[in-house]
């Protein structure tokens, strides 16, 4: 009995956990683009026209994963989509099982290793692919034939955990390519840092991660814990216990239990010996000790995790650099030597805040920041901006661009930036400084992509080309007729060229760790500069050449560094240059996969309308005043969604029953929808008893209606700078059809009350009505909300500035016989608090409805906190004061059950004033105040999700709207539950 208990727990909970992506939006790319496909019988890649090459390269590596198992994941494989997506231009990818899917943003980083970026990402994604198709198995497979997607990867989540699905994922990487991040120096100094700042922490905190502390990621974690495990019991012992920990067998914690019934170490014991392990290799590597003769710059104590990036000298001793935090959003910042910090202003969305780039010459500061289409939220780029340091000013000099690493040339004149178009090609772009104006475009002369440009003295680019699984440094000529190779191709990330003198300096990992190193141009001979312990990058020059600053990695963050360059008798020459080596690698690597499906398959046109219709899970949700219970079904494209379920409403108790569609491809989004739904509202009516006499009856009426809509809305986005502004317009058109019990006695179940006429007869008169009564009625619903909120740093509680209002109008159509109306709208106000995390909300509301009209719109109102009950009255009117701020970060494991990591307050005052103005009785007005506070617990719980739950206290402060008098209320509610 114990047994089948837990698994019910585990079906009705998988049905509401997240896979890697816990929502599904549509109608994100423009209905403009043109889609073609490669659709064999094991798997259908969608992709944009011209992007051809690149749906065949990853049709070829799904065909060569599904025709050459891998012992090390499992055989069971299953055919998917894969949607290649160059709308994007932030290269990512994510595997998704709502539809099950995955989608591919191949636009290269600029930092990013010499292999093919979409190698690297097509066998990451696939590897999770692979992952969810060997799930399917045991009590997985059954959730996942009975609840369907969401529930299948909810159990998923259960089973496997995240830094093994990644860390996975990263070892696949490194196995089929020559670049992937196993084989990183940046990516493997995460835990060298802790290593050398010899911080240990627990496998809890390791797993969860921390808010206070820098916490390598899953990745991190999950490449050096598979390694470990692969060394000491063989490659397939990850798809071994994997399939135990999906087959459940161990209810909790499968993945570790399983584990050490295999192994006899558990996951704590695993990491431990991970750990170890780096220790131990750090401790033997060779250090010379040298990194202590480079001066510190930012010399004052951190107060969180603080990265200080992009170093620039300003003059001798004054530097330009990008500074973000848990605590701040990046921010440009002078420094001076003696460590003081100017912060001069926020340049936005920075795609790769700590690894990008920026460019300081003439007086001025260049940079991309990030932004979106409104409407096509896949539709992103990545524009120009420029900073003056003498008068304070910025501007934007690009507009929808797809530009990255600028670099403003040594006149000051113009600005030298990597376009990538949306066929995927680069070329060096030379701009205008003031006008933005294209004065050039340079081809890269056969190289697959190019990264970090910057110039000679003669106005040549030099800059770091990428092809054939190499990196080098080359220079082209200022109008792209010249090319010259100035070192020779190296299978290693390069990065920040910066030009001095006849000298190149620039980032390379040749071997771990990363550092700065100097190629002589006329002898070409290359020098490692830097000794860091951990990770050297972002190198730039004084103008007299005597002075070397760059940024530094270590467990509290990026530090800026300062270094003489005379001090020549350190440099050390290079004459042999070895990659990282990574601790796994197949033979087959490169082009070799290729080589055995083929060279093409066929390319067809793709039709946005097949498997429009596509019910994929059920699923279970609470999002008070409604809880659901519904049917989905989304097309694997993205355009449409629907849903059939059962709702009930907290506020009137009552089921309801429907479903609905949204088309989302057109500039609007469409919906149509139709609701069988039990109805339960109070009512007041007045009418004649005698020549002397009135009656008023009050009644909690119940009565069921069907409801058909139609509807179309426009939601729009923007992000500028930091602020994020939303604004959504809508309107839905219903016909009701209203049914009413008949066996209903007004008389016996209302309350009646008989009142004797006055000299106000005809006043009196005005307001009689009828009861609510079989019949149908036409009905608008009108929206409208717009929101300006600031993006938050990671230790913000809230948004620390923000505003945002909305409007609902509902109303019925004509005859009055039968219909009502409903206006509310709403305010809402972020502000900063006393300290840098604490944040103030105030919001106001408002709602008018006539208590005398006979239908009853759903009541969605939000009332005071700690009172339960759904009133009807002519004007409602609210208003919210709250407080929140973070008290602690324990970074407390209780044992594997939850790792606390923070704990929240948040002190409410909540005033309401209820009010009936229409009414021939005297007109009253109520308060509804409650006062209180919550507490707010992040944790990750189970070593399965993120949780922020709350407890809260309402002291309710009026009498009349309590229930038995109890003014003390105690909630228990869910904010997020994520993975």
């Amino acid at each position: 009995l114990v047994t089948w208990t837990i698994i019910a727990i585990l079906l009705l909970t998988g049905s509401i956990l997240p896979s890697q992506v816990p929502s599904n939006p549509i109608g994100q790319n423009p209905y403009s683009l043109k889609w073609n496909q490669i659709n064999t019988d094991k798997v259908q890649v969608i992709f944009p026209e011209g992007l051809e090459e690149r749906g065949l390269r990853v049709a070829q590596w799904a065909h060569f994963f599904w025709e050459n198992p891998d012992s090390t994941i499992g055989s069971i494989n299953e055919k998917v989509t894969i949607l290649v997506n160059n709308q994007p231009v932030a290269g990512n990818g994510f595997v998704t099982v709502g539809p099950y899917r995955s989608e591919l943003f191949p636009t290269p980083r600029q930092f990013w290793a010499s292999h093919y970026f979409l190698d690297n990402l097509t066998i990451h994604e696939y590897r999770h692919i692979q992952q969810f198709n060997n799930s399917a198995r045991g009590i997985t497979k059954t959730v996942k034939k009975v609840l369907g997607s969401w529930a299948w990867g909810g159990m998923l989540s259960m089973a496997l955990p995240r830094w093994y699905l990644e860390g996975d994922a990263v070892i696949a990487e490194t196995e089929y390519t020559s670049g992937g991040r196993g084989r990183w120096s940046p990516f493997l100094m995460e835990y060298q840092s802790l290593a050398v700042a010899d911080r240990k922490y627990g496998f809890e905190k390791a797993a969860a991660g921390s808010l206070k502390d820098f916490v390598p990621s899953w990745y991190h974690l999950g490449y050096q814990m598979l390694t470990v495990g692969r060394d000491e019991f063989g490659d397939d012992i990850w798809a071994k216990v994997s399939d135990d920990a999906v087959r459940f067998k161990g209810i909790l914690f499968p993945f570790s239990g399983n584990l050490k019934k295999r192994t006899g170490w558990n996951a704590k014991r695993l990491y431990i010996k991970a750990i170890d392990r780096i220790q131990n290799q750090w401790s033997q590597s060779e250090t010379s000790g040298l990194s202590d003769r480079a001066q510190k710059i930012n010399i004052h104590p951190k107060k969180t995790v603080e990265h200080y990036n992009n170093p620039h000298f300003t003059g001798d001793s004054t530097w330009v650099a990008v500074f973000n935090s848990y605590e701040r959003l990046s921010t440009m910042v002078q420094i001076d030597q003696k460590g003081e910090v100017e912060v001069l202003f926020e340049p936005g969305v920075l795609l790769q805040s700590t690894t990008g780039s920026i460019s300081v010459a003439g007086n001025k500061v260049a940079w991309t920041a990030y932004s979106q289409d409104p409407r096509w939220q896949n539709k992103t780029y990545s524009d120009i901006f420029i900073y003056h340091l003498g008068n304070r000013e910025r501007y934007q000099l690009t507009h929808e661009g797809r530009y990255f690493s600028p670099e403003i040339s040594p006149d000051g004149q113009t600005i030298a930036a990597i376009r990538v178009e949306e066929n995927l090609s680069y070329s060096v772009v030379i701009l205008d400084l003031e006008s933005g104006d294209i004065k050039n475009e340079i081809d890269l002369k056969g190289y697959r992509e190019g990264q970090f440009p910057t110039w000679d003295d003669a106005g040549n680019i030099i800059l770091v080309g990428t092809n054939d699984d190499a990196n080098q440094l080359v220079r082209i000529g200022p109008v792209g007729d010249t090319l010259e190779e100035l070192m020779s191709p190296v299978a290693a990330m390069i990065s920040h060229p910066v030009y001095h003198d006849n000298k190149v300096y620039f980032s390379w990992g040749p071997s771990a760790p990363n550092n700065i190193y100097v190629l002589d141009i006329t002898s070409g001979h290359i020098v490692q500069i830097t000794y860091s312990a951990v990770g050297a990058f972002q190198p730039d020059v004084s103008a007299d050449g005597r002075s070397l600053v760059y940024s530094e990695f270590t467990a509290d963050g990026y530090d800026l560094r300062r270094l003489d360059l005379s001090d020549s008798k350190y440099y050390i020459p290079i004459d042999k240059v070895e990659s990282v080596s990574g601790e796994h690698r197949k033979e087959i690597v490169g082009e070799a996969p290729f080589a055995s499906v083929g060279d093409s398959f066929a390319v067809t046109r793709f039709n946005k309308w097949s498997g429009i219709l596509n019910p994929h899970s059920l699923l279970a949700e609470v999002n008070h005043p409604i809880a659901s219970l519904r049917v989905l079904s989304d097309n694997k494209f993205g355009t449409m969604s629907g849903e059939a379920g059962v709702f009930y409403n907290y506020n009137e108790k009552e089921w309801s029953y429907g479903a609905n569609l949204t088309y989302a491809e057109l500039y609007p989004v469409i919906n149509a929808g139709f609701v069988y739904a039990n109805r339960s509202a109070g009512f007041v009516n007045y009418g004649p008893l005698t020549d002397t006499t009135f009656f008023r009856r009050i009644s909690i009426r119940e009565w069921s209606e069907n409801r058909f809509g139609l509807g179309a809305s426009v939601p729009l986005e923007w992000i500028k700078g930091n602020l994020i502004q939303s604004f959504q317009a809508r309107a839905q058109y219903r016909f009701i059809d209203v049914n009413v019990d008949p066996d209903f006695d007004p008389v016996t179940a209302a309350f009646t009350d008989t009142i004797p006429y006055e000299d106000n007869r005809l006043e009196v008169a005005s307001v009689f009505t009828q009861p609510i009564s079989s019949g149908s009625f036409h009905s608008i619903d009108l929206g409208l909300s717009y929101q300006l909120v600031k993006r938050r740093a990671r230790l913000h509680v809230r948004p620390k500035l923000g505003a945002g209002f909305g409007m609902r109008y509902r109303a019925s159509l004509g005859d009055k016989g039968l219909g009502g109306d409903v206006f509310s709208a709403g305010v809402n106000f972020f502000l900063p608090g006393i300290a840098r995390n604490h944040s103030v909300r105030l919001s106001a509301n408002f709602q008018k409805e006539r208590r005398l009209d006979n239908y009853r719109f759903s009541d969605l109102f939000v009332y005071p906190r700690g009172y339960d009950l759904s009133l009807r009255r002519d004007e409602f009117h609210t208003w919210r004061v709250e407080y929140m701020l973070p008290l602690f970060y324990p970074d407390m494991a209780i044992g594997p059950l939850a790792f606390v990591k923070r704990i929240k307050a948040n002190a409410f005052f909540d005033h309401g004033v209820f009010k009936l103005t229409e009414d021939v009785l005297p007109k009253v007005s109520s308060t509804m105040r409650s006062v209180g506070f919550e507490l707010n617990i992040d944790f990750r719980a189970f070593r399965l999700v993120e949780m922020d739950l709350g407890l809260r206290y309402s002291y309710l402060l009026d009498d009349r709207f309590t229930t038995n008098s109890r003014r003390h209320v105690f909630d228990f509610f869910v904010v997020s539950i994520t993975q």
